[in-house]
């Protein structure tokens, strides 16, 4: 096994609230650090060093007996996470990956979440490789960075916040004949759960 150490922010069992996996149960590894910092970002915690962890560590916390692992950040593939992909597959783990998509997305994840954001130019491998995209809508400039032309079944549009005024906007614009785009709250927020 690798000696390969990674900068985490978090590790903790949950539900996975948003885009097409929501419900599943999930183990997410928040890595730490973010090549964007975006102002409404969540998660802002993940931005600074986090605790610094070998890769057996890691794998030691998610040995739980839940099938799927999400690694998230902050940005999570401005580290190296193949040493800790590799990990998680030799255990038997489904593994998904939600990124900003401006980095090259790596190989052996399951499931790709790319969620673009406003001033971070797309990585070549984010349209191939995601699984889905998932716009985060803030007001109504934010439709134009969705792409008209994709390949993938669905585009999930996710209020900030879950603030009912960008709840509303978006179902307009899903009703004005978007019939590729999807609705995602972010259930894990509404049910008051990590």
């Amino acid at each position: 096994m690798s000696n390969a150490t990674l900068q985490v922010a978090e590790i903790f069992q949950s539900i996975q609230g948003e885009g097409s996996n929501v419900g599943i149960p999930m183990t997410f590894i928040r890595l730490a650090g973010c090549n964007l910092r975006c102002p409404y970002c969540d998660t802002k915690n993940s931005w600074a060093d986090g605790k610094e962890m070998t890769i057996m560590e890691i794998l030691d916390q998610v040995s739980n007996g839940i099938e799927w692992v999400c690694i998230t950040g902050g940005e999570p593939t401005i580290q190296n996470i193949d040493p800790l992909i590799d990990g998680l597959r030799l255990i038997d783990h489904q593994i998904a990956l939600e990124t900003n998509g401006t980095l090259p997305i790596p190989k052996g994840v399951a499931h790709v979440t790319v969620s673009p954001k406003a001033g971070g130019d797309l990585h070549p491998s984010a349209y191939y490789m995601a699984d889905e995209f998932k716009f985060v809508i803030e007001d109504i400039a934010d439709f134009d960075r969705i792409p008209k032309d994709t390949h993938y079944s669905y585009v999930y549009l996710q209020p900030v916040d879950n603030r009912p005024d960008v709840i509303e906007l978006c179902v307009k614009k899903i009703l004005e004949g978007n019939n590729s785009w999807r609705l995602s709250i972010q259930m894990h927020k509404l049910i008051k759960i990590k």
